[in-house]
């Protein structure tokens, strides 16, 4: 086959692949996650890094419904605040153990943060190092070692519109 045919040939097949996606009613092809546990962890080199139900990398994308939420826990030494980037802002936070709303947005070290997300759209959040208070109890803190600058981690969040009675 000619160079320009197997072009056209590959672009009518990605071409018809989206028609049926927009036909079978995915949304732009994403299908929403029955499950979102996103872990920090900490690196030797890099100070942290992340996991999403097990996968590793610094840029991690989740893929829930409107009303739906993911968990963000951290197993890194020290806190991290998650920060959003860009998006609507209509988030609520809370405590993933006793479902308490959080003023704020630092997830201690060896806890869970549950992130809920009501409109549809497409979210960035980052993480920065939280600072620990001075009355914060420190038993178990501890800093281990670690090599290079910083890994950024990113967070990508597509979130769909609510999910048909019938999906």
């Amino acid at each position: 086959m000619r160079p320009k045919a197997a072009l056209l040939a590959v672009l009518t097949v990605a071409v018809l692949g989206l028609a049926a996606s927009a036909a079978h009613g995915t949304s732009g092809g994403y299908t929403a996650m029955t499950k979102a546990d996103l872990t920090i962890h900490h690196s030797m080199f890099g100070c942290h890094t992340w996991t999403l139900n097990g996968n590793e990398s610094l840029v991690q994308h989740i893929v829930i419904r409107a009303g739906r939420s993911f968990t963000l826990r951290n197993h890194d030494n020290c806190p991290h605040n998650l920060v959003e980037t860009s998006g609507t802002g209509n988030i609520m936070m809370s405590s993933a153990t006793d479902g308490a709303i959080r003023d704020g947005n630092l997830v201690p070290f060896q806890t869970a943060l549950r992130v809920n997300l009501f409109t549809p759209g497409t979210y960035s959040f980052t993480t920065e190092e939280g600072v620990i208070e001075q009355d914060q109890p420190l038993s178990g803190f501890f800093r281990m070692p670690s090599y290079g600058p910083d890994n950024q981690l990113k967070l990508d969040v597509t979130v769909l519109p609510p999910a048909k009675i019938d999906e």
